[in-house]
């Protein structure tokens, strides 16, 4: 069985978009995915026939965070028989991270 996009992030969604009509987790993730600003992504999980991803998206005035797949090969994911995680459809906010590097001292 699929997994369903939760109803408060659903709503988030409708709203960005501005429609009215009803449309399915499918048609809602297809939305978020090409009409969405990417931000960023990171490399999650690499198998022999396809890497997936995190991504996080700004629709609108809102940034959405999703995981999906790349496929490694010539097919496509779906042919590949990967299906879209709905579950991790997720509201996202930015935070900021320090990071300290390091670099060699001349003698």
């Amino acid at each position: 069985m699929k997994s369903k996009i939760d109803s408060k992030v659903r709503a988030a969604i409708i709203a960005e978009i501005h429609l009215t009509e009803t449309l399915t987790d499918d048609e809602l993730f297809e939305e978020l995915r090409w009409d969405g600003e990417e931000i960023e992504s990171h490399k999650e999980y690499k198998s022999r026939w396809w890497t997936e991803h995190t991504y996080v998206v700004k629709l609108g005035n809102t940034l959405f965070g999703y995981a999906y797949a790349e496929a490694t090969g010539d097919m496509s994911v779906g042919e590949l028989g990967y299906e879209p995680d709905y579950s991790s459809i997720c509201l996202m906010e930015p935070y900021q991270v320090t990071t300290t590097k390091y670099r060699k001292v001349d003698n």
